[in-house]
């Protein structure tokens, strides 16, 4: 069981990816859109402190990945979660010391963000830069929503 105390960074607001899911389906997110979220647990290279993962993982990565065509056109919504340092007793330590969830209208939209040439060729290796890839996990998933404001 992982539990994990982060602090909740979005880099698209909610308000923006409603907007624009509403105009491109023709629907409202309380009305059942349901989209394909790829959540990634993130760890960092061993070489960093925190603070500095952090920095890199906010500053330099996310306007990187953010400012690609394919992004741009594909993901709904991207966000970056990091821990914060806590001591929960009888709890092993944290594991990951991130989370990213990005949010596409299908499985089809992953492939062509992650398959996207610029992507391979930019982001592969940023990713590199801070992230120790083999320590790192992902799931791909669809949302059930249960409750939304």
């Amino acid at each position: 069981m992982f539990i994990f105390i982060t602090k909740l960074i979005p880099v698209a607001s909610f308000r923006d990816v409603f907007y624009l899911n509403y105009s491109r389906n023709k629907t409202s997110y309380k009305q059942g859109i349901y989209m394909i979220k790829f959540t990634i647990l993130l760890k960092q290279k061993s070489t960093m402190t925190h603070q500095e993962f952090v920095a890199y993982h906010r500053e330099k990565h996310a306007p990187l990945f953010s400012s690609l065509p394919a992004v741009k056109k594909h993901v709904r919504r991207y966000v970056q979660q990091h821990t914060v340092p806590l001591d929960i007793p009888g709890l092993p330590p944290m594991k990951y010391d991130g989370i990213t969830e990005i949010w596409f209208d299908s499985k089809e939209d992953i492939g062509a963000v992650f398959n996207d040439p610029e992507y391979l060729a930019k982001i592969r290796p940023d990713e590199e830069q801070f992230l120790d890839l083999n320590g790192c996990d992902f799931v791909v998933s669809e949302e059930n929503i249960v409750i939304s404001l």
